[in-house]
């Protein structure tokens, strides 16, 4: 018996930076951190992007402006249908056909 030796029989996998028991059973994605460094990780290292640049932290929404930017067909869409829906409640008023 050595003294001063500790011989762990858990046969869990740890996490490679605390030394944390990983979860037996996740869905996914099989990690090789916990989720308490994976956090710090991401805190400390952001997401590069595809133009080089770090990505706006998850917890910000991206504006109108921003989401029309990234769809630009479907800004378009969506253009065009208000155009065709305010010209037509405007034909609307203006001769008084149409429901009241």
């Amino acid at each position: 018996m050595a003294l001063g030796r500790h011989v762990s029989l858990s046969f869990m996998a740890n996490c490679t930076q605390c030394g944390k028991e990983l979860p037996s059973f996740t869905f996914g994605d099989q990690q090789e951190v916990c989720a308490d460094c994976r956090r710090q990780q991401e805190v400390a290292q952001p997401e590069i992007g595809a133009k080089g640049m770090a990505q706006p932290a998850m917890g910000r929404r991206p504006s109108m402006l921003d989401m029309a930017r990234m769809f630009p067909v479907t800004a378009a869409i969506v253009v065009v249908n208000l155009a065709i829906y305010l010209g037509g409640a405007i034909y609307s008023l203006k001769t008084g056909l149409g429901s009241p």
